[in-house]
């Protein structure tokens, strides 16, 4: 699991330099336990030749809190009548006209919708209001532009990040198209801050983790070390 975080960090360091490429971003809704999660998934990473780097927010519905979260996206983008989760898995959302739900559609039109959207100048990271910790108000999952806030920047739960570089980078759109267009631009530095925004959480949580697995396996050392003393005093005394 590390290694793959690693890997990640690698690419997403890779990718943004790269002006010709939009920011692509969506929320990926899965459950490991599912054949067609575990198909499209493979499908993501290994068959679908896309043409523009894709980042997802993977969110595992296993995790019941997860299921709360992926139908509230649904609610707010006004999804809640057609879809359902977790029956409806795998499912990608971009936004309330660009969704993809079930293994046949994205494999049938995922690389068209990259492809769009590349063309189009990137696609923003998906935004849920959701209640902020300390219960003062709601907050946009992703950064809007306004003024602070605990969440500002961030997504509900604690998704995985996935992302997907292009195999072969489309032409279409050019570093002075990107820069000429300011629109485009705030949306691929907004969805960029999002990413690296999740990424550090999820290095931290990881950082936090290895600290208590090595406090763990000190403390089980040490209780070792008594153990293997107490049963040598006890032989050194009954021997004597």
């Amino acid at each position: 699991m590390v290694l793959r975080y690693a890997v990640i960090l690698l690419v997403l360091a890779a990718l943004v330099p790269m002006s010709a490429s939009a920011i692509i971003c969506g929320v990926y809704f899965t459950t490991p336990s599912n054949d067609d999660c575990a198909k499209i998934e493979n499908y993501i990473f290994n068959e679908s030749n896309l043409t523009g780097n894709l980042t997802l927010i993977k969110y595992d519905l296993s995790n019941s809190d997860n299921i709360n979260i992926a139908n509230m996206f649904l609610e707010q983008y006004g999804l809640s009548e057609q879809y359902d989760m977790p029956e409806n898995v795998p499912f990608i959302l971009f936004d309330e006209r660009n969704h993809l739900a079930g293994n046949d559609e994205i494999k049938e039109c995922l690389h068209l919708k990259v492809e769009q959207f590349q063309e189009d100048g990137g696609c923003p990271c998906p935004e849920v209001v959701f209640p902020s910790p300390s219960g003062a108000g709601n907050d946009k999952a992703s950064d809007s532009g306004g003024g602070g806030g605990e969440n500002e920047g961030d997504v509900p739960g604690e998704p995985e990040i996935i992302v997907v570089n292009a195999k072969d980078i489309s032409p279409h759109i050019t570093e002075t198209e990107e820069e000429t267009d300011d629109i485009d631009n705030k949306r691929n530095e907004k969805s960029e801050k999002l990413v690296n925004k999740l990424l550090e959480k999820d290095e931290k949580r990881r950082m936090e983790e290895r600290q208590e697995m090595t406090f763990t396996y000190a403390y089980l050392a040490f209780l070792a070390a008594v153990i293997v003393l107490a049963v040598f005093v006890y032989r050194k005394k009954s021997r004597n």
